[in-house]
């Protein structure tokens, strides 16, 4: 368990641009107002956009292959963290797909990109701690493992009763037997259930990819184990992937 008892606060209210992308707005809105950790809520409509749901068979989130659209935005919740010294933004979002043929069937699950028509947001913000994404061995995900408070006499207000306290320290704890690599576009993933797949883009803990058949799926990177078995003159890389075993 991990417990923080915030004495200090903010309240920040908007609209997003029309034509935006909720994720890199948000993002750059963290960025800009010094957010560290916070509570995210929202609604309104979106021109289009794209959910995942998680597959634990492959360790996939399973994306849409069309985006949908046009979609009203009846819930987005979430929250922003810190991994790596940067926001780490988790969204899921319930959706009505609008139009007669979609006749108002629901949608939910993890959002990815998307075009704003119109969306108005609540963060509800931490300022005396920082919750911490961080690898975690048990789990093969990213949980909130440690809490870095702005000033050392937060750390009474502080429980853990697993991972590590490391006051002030904002960024991810480093793998002692595992190296870390830098993934760019079009380097290669030998999965052993999805096989050949081609990376499209990799963010914080996540990654897209092509498949051979053309379907785009996102991977859950903490629960893969990369191996890279070559590496190009040019820089292209070949990744060998080994999928953990959760122990939940």
């Amino acid at each position: 368990m991990i417990v923080m008892k915030s004495k200090e606060s903010r309240r920040i209210i908007g609209r997003l641009n029309t034509g935006d992308d909720i994720y890199k707005s948000l993002k750059e809105l963290c960025k800009k107002h010094d957010l560290l950790t916070g509570d995210i809520r929202g609604v309104g409509y979106l021109q289009d956009a794209r959910l995942a749901v998680y597959d634990p068979e492959t360790a996939t989130f399973i994306e849409d292959e069309e985006p949908l659209g046009p979609v009203q935005v009846i819930s987005l919740m979430g929250n922003v963290s810190q991994r790596k010294g940067e926001p780490s933004l988790h969204l899921q979002t319930m959706l009505v797909l609008l139009g007669e043929e979609a006749g108002g069937a629901l949608r939910g699950g993890r959002l990815l990109n998307n075009t704003i028509a119109d969306f108005e947001f609540v963060v509800d913000t931490v300022d005396d701690f920082a919750l911490v994404r961080e690898y975690d061995e048990e789990t093969g995900l990213y949980p909130w493992l440690n809490i870095a408070p702005r000033d050392a006499d937060n750390a009474e207000d502080v429980t853990l009763d697993r991972g590590e306290f490391l006051p002030g320290r904002l960024g991810a704890r480093p793998s002692e037997d595992e190296p870390e690599y830098d993934l760019n576009a079009d380097d290669t993933l030998e999965h052993p259930r999805l096989g050949t797949c081609t990376l499209l883009s990799a963010d914080d803990d996540r990654a897209s990819i092509r498949l051979e058949n053309g379907r785009v799926v996102e991977l859950h990177l903490g629960l893969l184990r990369l191996q890279r078995i070559s590496k190009s003159p040019a820089g292209h890389q070949t990744f060998q992937v080994n999928v953990r075993k959760r122990n939940v």
